[in-house]
């Protein structure tokens, strides 16, 4: 149903592993959950990796400007939960995987760019 957003239930606020300052260790914290833009989805994450671009964004790499807390992690995978009004092709309850440049991965949930999940099998 085109134009239209569409979710599950999705809890008010997260667990997340963020930053308040570059090079800080970071902590596990309770966030305002994410919403997707209306051309976006919001991915519940049970399985992320730990990628060595996360210690670089950490330290700086790839200059963020002030976007604390930043929640780091960049790959994950499991099922969509809520979808933008301008999303076609991708339905709650998908199960999607993918890399997604500064969205937080370890996180309860995480909002994507319709670019980048990849719909995976249920196996």
């Amino acid at each position: 149903m085109t134009g239209a957003v569409h979710k599950a239930e999705v809890s008010p606020t997260i667990q997340a592993f963020a930053i308040d300052l570059l090079g800080e260790a970071g902590s596990l914290r309770e966030l305002p959950t994410p919403r997707p833009g209306p051309e976006d989805t919001l991915i519940a994450v049970r399985v992320a990796d730990v990628n060595p671009i996360d210690w670089k964004v950490r330290h700086g790499f790839k200059h963020i400007g002030n976007r604390f807390p930043l929640m780091l992690g960049q790959n994950a995978a499991d099922l969509v939960v809520e979808v933008g009004p301008n999303v076609k092709g991708s339905a709650v309850g998908g199960a999607v995987y993918g890399s997604f440049w500064l969205a937080g991965t370890y996180a309860d949930y995480v909002p994507a760019s319709v670019r980048r999940p990849v719909e995976r099998s249920a196996a």
